[in-house]
């Protein structure tokens, strides 16, 4: 038997440590969705790279927040938008900006210049025009065989 004085700094420290060496309880360690980085008082806005959008997602009662990095572009937003708010089920055709600016659909930047980035406020909320995924070959082959073959049947 050992024997010993047991103290308070014998405690095991916090099992799981996140990727960069913190533990879940450490203020620095605050998820982005949930706290928010100092913003400058006298400019109203904060210096994260990164923007938040909201959208709404295919299902009605929810919306969705999306990171918007300053160089994203056109197609990789809507790639985005259709994995997160679409759950991969609807194909992107439009996305418009809470200014009512239409962001087009391929490799250009979505903050076309230093004064949008500027004016975009955290939060806002786009509006995004979907439409149903085209068929594939195997799916339109997979639905006709259906089709014949149900109708062939005699009751």
């Amino acid at each position: 038997m050992i024997s010993g004085d047991i103290t308070d700094d014998s405690s095991p420290p916090p099992t799981s440590l996140d990727g960069e060496g913190r533990y879940p309880g450490d203020a620095a360690n605050a998820h982005p969705r949930t706290s928010r980085a100092p913003s400058d008082p006298t400019t109203g806005s904060n210096n994260n790279t990164k923007r938040r959008i909201t959208v709404q997602s295919i299902n009605v009662e929810h919306k969705v927040w999306i990171n918007v990095s300053p160089t994203e572009t056109g197609l990789s937003l809507a790639k985005k938008i259709h994995n997160i708010a679409t759950f991969q089920t609807r194909k992107i055709i439009a996305i418009t900006t809470a200014a009512g600016r239409i962001i087009p659909l391929d490799h250009r930047p979505v903050f076309g210049s230093w004064m949008d980035m500027d004016n975009f406020k955290d939060g806002e909320e786009w509006k995004v025009e979907w439409c149903k995924l085209d068929k594939g070959f195997v799916d339109r082959f997979i639905s006709r065989f259906i089709q014949v073959s149900g109708s062939s049947r005699q009751k």
